[in-house]
C-alpha cells in the first residue's frame, strides 16, 4: 500500500503535489519495470479520483487510467482502418461505380 500526498492510501498509485499545481502520479504494473510517471493538474486528479469512486467494484486510479488508455487506443485503431478502407473506397471509386451502375441500367431497360 502506498499513502498519496492527501493521505490515501492506494495500491499502484502514488500522487505528490509538486509547487501547488500539477500533481504527478507514478503508476506501476505488475511487472517489474512497467511504471510510468504522468503529471497532471489538480482538476485533471480530481476528475480521476471521482471516476475512481463512481467506478462499480472499487477501481483504483490505476484501473481507470488503464481503462482510459485502452479505450483511447481501441477508438485510434478504429480510426486508422477507417481510413485505410476510405482510401482504398477512393482508390476504386471509379471501378466501384461503374459495378454499381451496369446492373441499375440493366434493370432499367425495357
Amino acid at each position: 500500500m502506498l499513502r498519496n500526498a492527501f493521505g490515501v492510501e492506494s495500491v499502484g498509485l502514488r500522487a505528490t503535489l509538486v509547487d501547488a499545481r500539477p500533481v504527478i502520479l507514478t503508476l506501476m504494473g505488475r511487472c517489474p519495470g512497467s511504471r510510468t510517471t504522468v503529471t497532471i493538474d489538480e482538476t485533471t486528479l480530481a476528475l480521476l479520483d471521482k471516476l475512481a469512486a463512481a467506478a462499480s467494484g472499487g477501481r483504483t486510479r490505476s484501473a481507470v487510467v488503464r481503462a482510459a488508455v485502452q479505450q483511447l487506443a481501441a477508438r485510434e485503431r478504429r480510426r486508422e482502418t477507417e481510413a485505410q478502407e476510405r482510401a482504398v473506397l477512393r482508390k476504386h471509386r471509379k471501378h466501384l461505380d461503374r459495378a454499381l451502375r451496369a446492373p441499375v441500367a440493366a434493370q432499367a431497360r425495357p
